[in-house]
């Protein structure tokens, strides 16, 4: 006895411990929020363009920096000369005067001479950049806007994957749902077939009411196969998302379809002035209006201070030195009007984007004022399914009643069945719908899930 007690101990021991795991294992929406932020491509794709737009913010300071320049060389030189003239050869004259008067350096007449020399060089030069026509400063500023509007689109990549995440989760758990109500629905029309059938069999009902009953059953049938199916194709998007191939997620995913809750009604103008891809449009703008000040930069003179240092010699390493330095001023005079539509091409971007960001204004105002009449329309709108499925859930637990008792005939009580069934069914898309609804209000008032 003490040892079927055990057993049994044990046994209820380790079917707890796996009902915690299996619990402990239930996936959220905020747990596949961060899979999606490790491995979803898109974002990705927009953190590589956010780092290099930081590297171009960073190598926009290189013209404030001077440059270095080294150079070296080795060079030979063979003279092979032959005829009446006068060859002068610096390697070879000081042998050459050895015997000779002043007056006879290095003429020869009608004889051959031949000679080589080396030349080796090596040096360093340095350039500073003192005054570019304010490029230097608007390229910087340029590249500045650009990194903000790479922010923007990164943090406007996560809402919208956000918002994607939350449409496919909604998806997942409405189908689930449909699946599990289909299931119900099936046993219901099941259990109504049954009844009629008796009924049918006892003679007090005729055989087109217990075929119709067996149609409705194979309907069930069809429906519970197809929901199954939708829940399939909802669940590929989801991975689709999460760029991952688990196919036991959808198994494990934890959560119901619940109704939002009504938004404060704020204003306007602060959600759509704080949204991501407007805060990226005026970062664009800011950048074109920069790119106009560099266009306008080669209208002005470039000045700039050098420095040289050079060895040479015939030998290496060579030692001489040989200093320079310079100041050097240049101005374009005409360089056929190129800068002057490069102004004109710079300043027409920069109208182009403040048309732009003034679009996309407009168009988050509108979708904003839309998304929120959405979402209240649908959150009433469960409202009035919820009180319409009771009241027809009610309805037909009486007309089950009565229809046994033989008060109710049989078009009457199956009117009332599909009744309930249909708001059933209803009452689900509502439900869905109303989540679908608050995903898009969250996406257009700049809000991602990690920023609940």
């Amino acid at each position: 006895m003490n040892l079927f007690l055990f057993r049994k101990s044990v046994y209820i021991g380790i079917s707890l411990f796996g009902f915690v795991s299996l619990q402990a294992e239930a996936i959220t929406l905020v747990s596949l929020w961060k899979d999606a932020l490790r491995g979803n491509p898109d974002l990705a794709f927009s953190k590589a363009e956010l780092e290099k737009a930081v590297f171009q913010y960073e190598k926009s300071y290189a013209g404030y920096l001077p440059t270095l320049t080294a150079q070296a060389s080795a060079r030979q030189l063979t003279n092979n000369f032959s005829g009446s003239g006068t060859l002068v050869d610096p390697n070879v004259t000081a042998n050459q005067s050895q015997g000779n008067s002043s007056s006879s350096t290095g003429t020869q007449s009608n004889n051959s001479s031949t000679g080589a020399s080396n030349r080796y060089s090596v040096g360093l030069t340095a350039n500073q950049n003192l005054f570019a026509g304010f490029k230097d400063k608007s390229s910087v500023d340029q590249a500045d806007a650009l990194v903000q509007a790479a922010k923007q689109t990164l943090e406007d990549t996560k809402i919208r994957i956000s918002y994607e995440l939350r449409n496919a989760y909604a998806q997942v758990l409405y189908a689930k749902s449909l699946a599990s109500l289909s299931t119900e629905i099936l046993e219901r029309r099941q259990r109504n077939r049954n009844l009629v059938k008796l009924r049918y069999e006892g003679g007090r009902e005729h055989k087109g009411s217990y075929l119709m009953s067996e149609a409705a059953t194979k309907q069930a049938e069809f429906e519970l196969e197809q929901s199954k199916r939708t829940e399939s194709v909802n669940f590929a998007e989801l991975k689709r998302i999460l760029s991952v191939e688990d196919d036991k997620m959808k198994y494990q995913l934890a959560g119901d379809l619940m109704t939002p809750s009504v938004p404060k009604l704020e204003n306007w103008e602060e959600f759509v002035a704080g949204h991501p891809q407007l805060m990226a449009e005026q970062a664009k703008v800011r950048a074109a209006l920069a790119g106009v000040s560099v266009a306008e930069s080669k209208f002005y003179p470039d000045i700039s201070m050098s420095a040289t240092i050079t060895r040479q010699d015939d030998v290496w390493l060579p030692k001489p030195k040989t200093y320079s330095f310079g100041l050097n001023f240049s101005y374009p005079i005409f360089n056929g009007g190129r800068d002057y539509y490069d102004v004109k091409i710079a300043r027409t971007e920069h109208e182009k984007s403040v048309h732009q960001r003034d679009s996309k204004r407009n168009s988050l105002t509108f979708s904003l004022q839309q998304s929120y009449q959405n979402l209240r329309n649908a959150i009433d709108n469960v409202e009035v399914l919820e009180n319409y499925f009771h009241a027809a859930e009610t309805r037909a637990k009486i007309a089950r009643s009565q229809y046994s008792n033989g008060l109710l005939n049989f078009e009457n009580w199956d009117i009332i069945e599909n009744d309930l069934i249909n708001r059933e069914k209803t009452l689900l898309t509502g439900k869905r719908e109303a989540e679908l609804a608050n995903a898009t209000w969250l996406r257009n008032i700049g809000k991602s899930i990690s920023n609940e």
